[in-house]
């Protein structure tokens, strides 16, 4: 009996059906997060040094983004920022946020890329923007979303909020 059972075994295993299933399994484990094939625009957040948020935007120079340089942002408790406008969803006070300023020199396209799940304002003077498109980050990357604004030459802050990490990996890149 236990060899029939062993046999069965063997047989069921070897079926269609098993095998599709295993073929599922390794095209999933081909796919871990990785930042090995990014595209040249994002090749900038393979490399993120610690970059603390600001919690008022008399500080947001010293939380300072460089175009095409990822950052692994340490994010205070939203409840003590001094937002510039209040976010469209700031989260529960528990959650982390913070205020960033960059510099745009050139109009065009540009994206805020996300490690994690927040919600980002990218503000001019007390304004918020609109964004012009929300995707998925690149297959098989880190980079969890992207959302792109169309921006002209100034100073922005990038404002995050509802961030449930108190450590959020971001960058802001120009699109091609």
């Amino acid at each position: 009996m236990r060899s029939i059972l062993i046999v069965l075994a063997g047989v069921i295993a070897l079926t269609p059906a098993a095998a599709v299933g295993q073929e599922d399994k390794s095209a999933t484990a081909t796919c871990e997060r990785t930042d090995l094939a990014l595209p040249a625009e994002l090749i900038g957040w393979t490399h993120r040094p610690s970059l603390p948020g600001a919690v008022k935007i008399a500080s947001a120079k010293a939380s300072r983004l460089a175009i095409g340089k990822g950052v692994d942002a340490i994010l205070p408790m939203t409840g003590k920022i001094a937002y510039v406008a209040p976010p469209k969803n700031p989260g529960d006070p528990r959650h982390h946020g913070g205020l960033f300023e960059f510099t745009i020199d050139k109009v065009g396209a540009y994206a805020v890329a996300l490690g994690g799940t927040a919600r980002v304002d990218v503000m001019r003077d007390s304004t918020a923007l609109m964004s012009t498109a929300h995707s998925d980050g690149p297959r098989c990357s880190t980079i969890r979303k992207t959302v792109d604004f169309k921006l002209t030459p100034g100073v922005y802050v990038l404002q995050i909020s509802a961030s449930a990490d108190p450590k959020l990996a971001l960058m802001i890149t120009r699109r091609p």
